[in-house]
C-alpha cells in the first residue's frame, strides 16, 4: 500500500490556444483532512493570460491554501514546497496538452 506525500489535479479551459483562461480548477489531496480545492488559486488563473509565471503564482497561492501536517512522512513545510511546484507542473502540463489537441 503506498501513500501519497501530496497530490495535486488541475483543469484549465481557455478562450483559444493562447487566450484567456476562462475556467479553472485546482484540488490538493493529502494536506488536509480531505481533498481541498484552492479558490485562492483559481482566482488567480481566472481572466488571465497562460505563462509560466502566472502557474507559479497560481502554485503559491495552492501552497497557502493548504493546510498540510508534519507527520512521518514529511515536515507541514516541505508538503507546502510540493502544492506549490506540483501545481505549477500540473498546470504547465494541461496548457501543454490543451494546446496540441
Amino acid at each position: 500500500l503506498e501513500i501519497s506525500l501530496v497530490n495535486v489535479a488541475v483543469s484549465i479551459t481557455t478562450d483559444g490556444p493562447d487566450g484567456p483562461i476562462t475556467a479553472a480548477r485546482v484540488v490538493m489531496g493529502s494536506v488536509g483532512p480531505t481533498p481541498l480545492i484552492s479558490e485562492s488559486a483559481e482566482k488567480t488563473l481566472l481572466g488571465e493570460t497562460p505563462s509560466e509565471a502566472l502557474f507559479l503564482a497560481a502554485g503559491e497561492a495552492a501552497a497557502m491554501d493548504s493546510r498540510p501536517i508534519d507527520d512521518f512522512r514529511a515536515s507541514a513545510d516541505y508538503k507546502r514546497a510540493m502544492v506549490k511546484e506540483l501545481t505549477r507542473r500540473a498546470l504547465a502540463l494541461a496548457h501543454d496538452r490543451a494546446r496540441i489537441e
